[in-house]
């Protein structure tokens, strides 16, 4: 007979059953097209990067590392190796220092429930990835609100209203000096000791938003939030985990693309997704990685990553910085504006021309792929062609999707 807690578990499963939220493991036939992985330039069976890999395993000395870290990293299970590729990794970012961690779930959670100190406020989009969340739950924050999506209005509303609250606390505070001021000399040494414990301090406040949204595939308005937050002395930390290898100068993520790496605190970089690899980076300050070494949690107290896992993060690292993925990288970006010119034509917003780079007619990878047939091309006096896709449908939206998908096998 199942035990009072196996008897309430199944009751739990049995709702979410009927609520048809039931999840389950599925295995994928290798046939299937690929439309809802993470493996965004084909990597993952990419034969430059299985010889750039097994290269780099071969590289190793006589006195070849062990297969598993052996520990934390605060105890046996860092290397050189691991910080030579955190250097590779923050230089290739713009950053001034990199700091890996076991997954970008672990590295979210290590920053959100250590950084924010007492008091603080973090502010996120209402899209942002659960591991936020997670980090939330034990963070020390004294605040802790969501912003509607990509609203630039609402996230200025509450930044407005977090510094009046602050100023309001500042005048207390003033206030409250000026009376004990006025009670006597007495016991100076005391009230000025009291004075400096209540010395006015503003909250920080941190904002969260993903580059790129995986619900949607919608891009946050970065700019904008970058702008707003410089009024408030605000701290950005950007998840740019379904950004790296697609957006920025070489997969450098969309911070990089727009410019905006000197004006954000933090940035997150998976390698789990387009990179074919497993772990993440948190790319920041120098202090910040010294800090996130002495008080995040799932760095300390988790066995490091292996060392194949290293080699195959720096093998796909490798590949971005020699431009290896720069071809199916831009036919990606195509996909993705005839898919969102797809969805807003469905929603009954206007469909306009989708530029197609001068480019793509450069690049033979892509240029002698055979494009949808109700995909019409001409030319402009600008030196790009541009495809007008009014006609483009589901399916041929889908066609082309599916030559993507093969795409970076034969490169």
């Amino acid at each position: 007979m199942p035990s009072q807690i196996e008897q309430q578990l199944q009751t739990q499963l049995e709702s979410r059953k009927a609520r048809s939220l039931l999840r389950r493991l599925v295995v994928i036939p290798e046939t299937s097209a690929d439309f809802s992985s993470n493996d965004f330039l084909g990597l993952a069976r990419n034969p430059r990067l299985n010889t750039r890999f097994l290269k780099e395993l071969h590289s190793f000395p006589a006195h070849a590392p062990p297969l598993g870290s052996t520990g934390s990293r605060l105890l046996d299970g860092n290397s050189r190796y691991a910080e030579d590729l955190e250097d590779l990794i923050a230089e290739f970012h713009h950053a001034e220092a990199a700091l890996i961690f076991n997954s970008g779930f672990d590295a979210n959670v290590g920053f959100f429930s250590s950084v924010p100190q007492p008091g603080d406020v973090i502010l996120y989009d209402e899209y942002i990835h659960a591991s936020v969340h997670d980090g939330m739950k034990v963070s020390r924050a004294g605040v802790k609100k969501a912003f509607l999506h990509n609203s630039i209005e609402h996230l200025g509303e509450l930044l407005q209203t977090v510094r009046r609250e602050d100023q309001q606390r500042k005048a207390a505070i003033e206030a409250s000096a000026v009376i004990l001021g006025d009670k006597g000399s007495n016991n100076n040494n005391n009230n000025n000791n009291y004075n400096k414990d209540m010395a006015f301090k503003p909250r920080n406040i941190f904002v969260a938003v993903e580059s790129v949204y995986s619900m949607d595939g919608d891009t946050a308005p970065l700019k904008e939030i970058v702008d707003l937050l410089e009024h408030f002395d605000a701290h950005l930390i950007v998840d740019e985990a379904h950004a790296t290898g697609v957006f920025g100068d070489q997969g450098r993520g969309l911070v990089n693309e727009l410019g905006l790496e000197s004006r954000v605190f933090a940035r997150l970089h998976t390698f789990s997704k387009a990179l074919a690899s497993n772990g993440a980076a948190m790319v920041g300050p120098k202090v910040l990685k010294e800090y996130l070494i002495n008080y995040a949690r799932p760095l300390i107290y988790s066995t490091f990553t292996s060392f194949s896992n290293l080699a195959s993060v720096k093998s796909a690292y490798q590949m971005l910085m020699a431009g290896e993925t720069v071809e199916v990288d831009l036919l990606i970006r195509i996909v993705e504006e005839w898919v969102q010119r797809d969805l807003r034509g469905a929603r009954g917003e206007p469909m306009e021309e989708v530029p197609l780079p001068a480019m793509l007619d450069a690049t033979p990878a892509i240029a002698n792929k055979e494009l949808p047939s109700s995909v019409s091309e001409s030319s402009s006096g600008s030196g790009s062609s541009t495809l007008s896709v009014s006609t483009l449908s589901a399916s041929s939206t889908t066609a082309l999707v599916a030559k993507k998908c093969t795409i970076p096998s034969k490169l």
